[in-house]
């Protein structure tokens, strides 16, 4: 946990590797191994289905069957923290000495993630995850609780098209003792109920390569079952999975994946300790959602402007002849209370009209201004028109303040367009509608003033993969849409 704290404290370097996906935890990574602050704050859900095939352990008995499924939800409440809960369930069929028999297991898990970005390209962080094993479904022996720890460590290429991962960790094992009896258990009931008796030194190391939208995976892991009469390495779990992850949008993906069992069987016996012994092989497909926490923000919209009404003039000592014009002064200032200077203030009174501009530090005067109803307006460039009516009076008038409001515009679309490796990218990026193109600076900014609604929006840069995205704008709001680009082949 202090190392965590160590980790959670430094301060991220790079954003999250592009394209990267879920696992079946519902949090990013490779398959089993893991990938730590790798996203932004968000939500997940992660399903997982297939099939499994073990050869027989018993001579002129048949092989092993079995059905997968596994349902998680994650959620990352920041980038360097992770949580994620998963229920695994299957449905075995395997042989006994006389007849088929077959069961089903739940499982319930429990996982916490943490780490952080401690070079442009290096993340590094672990994970603690809890095992609540059963048996039968639905079922929970909690004295059989096991707990597994690791630390995690990726790579990722300047381009970020290639990830390497890693994990290294150890689970303190306790799932024997679900087991009711297990000198009684056939060798069908062994591989079916996947228990040990043993600790486990936790190693893994994988890949992905992206290509456009999809993920090539490959990755191998193993569980060396430790401690007094465990079996040899090579008769531990030891597994090699490969296969694609595509991503259909932003938020859904589908994988699809092959995981072969390279390890020797251990000894099935009634006298064998219980060891786990997983499908020699197996075809796995999943489906992936993630839904980020960074969605569309309104502008702060500025309180109408605050006209203050001018003080009365002094009561004379004496009532002389009401004068046929007055003076009316004031200051314009935008929301923040900044003057702004050059402000147009034209007032139209008595059927004639005065103007004027406001000064560097935003004060204006009309002088001889008919006394009675006169309307003022004031304008500035990038500011709403402002106009008040007002009531003079014989005499000099008090000072007006005025706020003017920014003019903002009903919707944006705005982002950074750059590559893979982070590089910023001179890019069109076109708008439809209103079926306007615009181009990026020197470090890829671009935004458009757009109507609310939906648009499409198509990315083109010299030498790379165009990009589109339909995009849904609500008024007053702003879309950040920023574009990582693939080179083209």
């Amino acid at each position: 946990m202090a190392a965590f704290a160590l980790m959670l404290s430094a301060p991220v370097a790079a954003a999250e590797p592009p394209g990267l996906g879920d696992t079946p935890w519902a949090l990013p990574g490779i398959v089993r191994v893991g990938v730590v602050a790798a996203g932004a704050p968000r939500f997940a859900a992660a399903g997982l289905s297939g099939y499994g095939y073990t050869e027989s352990q018993v001579p002129a008995v048949s092989a092993h069957h079995r059905i997968s499924g596994a349902l998680a939800v994650g959620y990352a409440p920041m980038t360097e923290l992770e949580l994620a809960l998963r229920l695994d369930g299957r449905y075995d069929r395997h042989p006994s000495d006389q007849a088929t028999d077959d069961g089903y297991i739940g499982d319930p898990r429990l996982l916490v993630r943490g780490g952080t970005v401690l070079a442009r390209n290096l993340h590094l962080g672990g994970d603690l995850g809890v095992w609540v094993p059963g048996n039968g479904a639905p079922s929970l022996v909690l004295s059989a609780t096991t707990v597994d720890a690791r630390v995690l460590a990726a790579w990722l290429s300047p381009r970020g098209d290639v990830l390497v991962g890693s994990g290294l960790g150890f689970r303190l094992g306790k799932s024997s003792r679900s087991a009711e009896d297990p000198a009684r258990y056939s060798a069908g009931d062994r591989v079916a109920l996947g228990l040990s008796e043993f600790n486990a030194a936790l190693v893994g190391i994988g890949g992905r390569y992206l290509v456009a939208q999809t993920e090539l995976l490959a990755e191998g892991t193993a569980d060396i079952l430790v401690g007094s009469g465990a079996p040899s390495l090579t008769r531990s779990p030891i597994r090699l999975t490969v296969g694609p992850r595509h991503h259909l949008s932003d938020q859904w993906s589908l994988e699809l994946l092959g995981d072969v069992t390279l390890s020797k069987r251990p000894g099935t016996g009634p006298d064998d300790p219980l060891v786990p012994m997983e499908p020699r092989l197996s075809v796995l497909a999943g489906l992936r959602f993630r839904e980020t926490f960074e969605k569309t923000r309104p502008i702060d919209t500025a309180p109408p402007p605050a006209l203050v009404q001018p003080a009365p003039p002094p009561k004379p000592e004496t009532t002389p002849a009401a004068p046929a014009t007055t003076t009316v002064s004031g200051t314009v200032t935008d929301n923040a209370g900044t003057p702004v200077a050059g402000a147009t203030v034209e007032l139209q009174a008595g059927g004639g009209s005065s103007k004027t501009t406001s000064g560097e530090d935003g004060s204006y005067q009309l002088d001889a201004v008919p006394v009675g109803e006169a309307q003022l307006t004031i304008s500035a460039p990038g500011y709403k028109t402002i106009t008040t009516t007002l009531q003079t009076k014989a005499g000099a008038v008090g000072r007006l303040s005025t706020q003017l409001e920014a003019d903002l515009p009903e919707a944006q679309i705005r982002g950074m367009v750059r590559s893979f490796g982070g590089t910023a990218l001179r890019a069109q990026v076109v708008v439809d509608p209103p079926g306007v193109t615009v181009e990026t600076d020197d470090k890829g900014y671009f935004q458009v003033d757009v109507e609310p609604g939906t648009h499409r929006v198509t990315v083109r840069a010299e030498g790379y993969i165009e990009q589109r995205r339909t995009l849904k704008v609500d008024e007053g709001g702003v879309v950040v849409f920023n574009a990582d680009l693939t080179k083209a082949r």
